[in-house]
């Protein structure tokens, strides 16, 4: 009779470890996982970076992902956000602002909640010591167009140089610049914006790897010009 007994005991036992194994099987879900890359192409108001979802136990189950971003660290979805319809997809994050540090991180939104990335910061390109190929638009000079160099260097000062048509420079000219968020003011000559003492007040936009924008002169009408790295 003993024996009868203790071998029931041993079935149920084994019959309810059998069943909670069972159901921490079922319960078990490989947890999401995504990762954040920079691709390192980067320009001065945008920043390009690569997402992927390296796990998780059911892809369509998943409600929202994107990258989110900011200014400062400890970034999360409830900054600014750039959603994608793929599960690994290459995100390029526009309109920032130049020479400044972003944190970046990749999420994934499942009913088990909100799955993120590491960390991650990138700096979009500083104007400081770039060179550029301005071009000068007359509109009302046939089209003609005055190509040059213009350097903006870190103490605000920028130098000057027509470039003829055999490559050589003339007329070298010292002004100064400054960048007001993503909107340049760049004086042809000295620190005054007087145009009787500036000749040229050059105003634009930086848009990625584009300067571009309209100037007035002293004397001749208004134009507009354009400007790219050297």
């Amino acid at each position: 009779m003993k024996k009868i007994k203790s071998f029931q005991l041993w079935v149920l036992l084994i019959t309810l470890l059998s069943f909670g194994c069972e159901n921490n099987t079922l319960d078990i879900a490989p947890p999401t996982i995504v990762e954040i890359l920079n691709t390192e192409n980067t320009s001065f108001t945008s920043v390009e970076i690569n997402s992927k979802i390296l796990s998780h136990y059911d892809l369509n189950e998943i409600s929202e992902l994107g990258i989110c971003y900011s200014t400062t660290p400890n970034v999360s979805k409830n900054n600014n956000t750039v959603l994608s319809n793929t599960f690994n997809d290459n995100f390029k994050i526009k309109n920032l602002l130049p020479d400044t540090k972003y944190y970046f991180k990749a999420y994934v939104i499942d009913p088990k909640g909100t799955w993120y990335s590491d960390e991650l910061d990138i700096k979009t390109q500083s104007l400081v010591n770039t060179e550029w190929n301005l071009d000068i638009y007359f509109p009302n000079q046939g089209g003609y167009t005055i190509n040059s160099i213009v350097n903006f260097y870190e103490d605000r000062s920028a130098k000057f140089e027509e470039v003829l048509p055999d490559g050589s420079t003339q007329y070298t000219h010292y002004g100064s610049w400054l960048l007001n968020g993503n909107k340049l003011t760049y004086i042809f000559n000295g620190t005054n914006d007087s145009l009787s003492e500036a000749i040229y007040v050059f105003s634009g936009i930086l848009d990625e790897v584009l300067l571009s924008g309209s100037y007035n002169h002293y004397y001749l009408p208004s134009g507009t010009w354009s400007a790219i790295p050297r």
